[in-house]
């Protein structure tokens, strides 16, 4: 049986996206993003907690849209794969958790608040 990893994102983005060159010449699309849930707790308060996303998009046609059209604070749908990388820093081993975006990623634009 094979396995489905996909992964779909309601939210806001955290900062403008940026642009990197990998050595082997093509472009990587990053930036961070939010997904926030409410809730009244036992007492009928509210809470809230947000969560933040790593995205990366490795896919080029997508990666420009963001670059021109998309900047912080930005509502939108994501639809990536959900991918774990290892690196090293400082002699300390890590892993990060990412939203990937290549081929068969998309998004969309959501409606802005009135009241922003």
């Amino acid at each position: 049986m094979q396995g489905i990893n996909r992964i779909q994102l309601m939210g806001h983005v955290g900062k403008d996206p940026e642009t990197r060159t990998t050595q082997n010449g093509s472009s990587v699309v990053t930036f961070p993003f939010a997904t926030s849930d409410e809730w009244k707790n036992d007492a009928g308060e509210k809470q809230s907690r947000t969560q933040w996303h790593r995205i990366v998009v490795f896919n080029q046609g997508l990666g420009t849209i963001f670059n021109e059209h998309v900047k912080k604070g930005d509502p939108l749908i994501l639809e990536g794969t959900m991918e774990y990388r290892d690196y090293e820093k400082d002699g300390v081993k890590r892993q990060v958790a990412e939203v990937v975006m290549r081929g068969d990623a998309s998004f969309r634009f959501l409606p802005k608040p009135s009241n922003a």
